[in-house]
């Protein structure tokens, strides 16, 4: 019986081991580089059919990570020629926008200033490079409007 109580409590300690194990993995704040946050890099983001659709090469885009440093930017286009603006929900604490050349519209229902990047009479928008001091490590909501409907995204800005 010592033996079979053993391995019990053995098996239980195992499990207890890796539930730890994965909610230690999977508690990383995204900006701090988990395995799921893709490298910075310029992106070609696809939008459409619908403003929930964003690709790269033809494959289901993830969060976009840009580096300041390496001077990265990102181009949204629409799939079907539609007219596309970008939305920017900028967090607490970050007084400049990401990008240059971005208008201030407003705020959303959570108090964060809303910044417009593109004017909806075009196909494509460009994001031009990042402010020098845009905020860096924060997951930045943002809306692609096309077609008369929006769809969050996630862009990350990295030093």
């Amino acid at each position: 019986m010592r033996v079979t109580h053993t391995k019990a409590s053995f098996k239980q300690l195992a499990g207890t081991a890796l539930v730890l194990l994965l909610a230690v993995s999977y508690g990383r704040h995204p900006a701090q580089g988990s395995e799921d946050t893709p490298k910075a890099k310029n992106w070609n983001i696809v939008v459409g059919p619908d403003p929930c659709n964003l690709n790269e090469n033809s494959q289901p885009a993830p969060k976009q990570v840009v580096s300041k440093k390496q001077g990265h930017q990102v181009t949204w286009k629409s799939d079907a020629k539609q007219p596309l603006f970008l939305v920017f929900h900028l967090p607490s604490g970050c007084a400049t926008p990401p990008f240059k050349n971005m208008k201030l519209i407003g705020k959303d229902s959570n108090g964060l200033n809303l910044y417009q990047l593109g004017d909806g009479t075009k196909d494509t928008v460009r994001s031009g490079p990042i402010e020098e001091n845009a905020c860096e490590g924060s997951e930045i909501k943002y809306d692609q409007n096309l077609g008369g409907k929006s769809c969050d995204g996630i862009i990350i800005i990295q030093p």
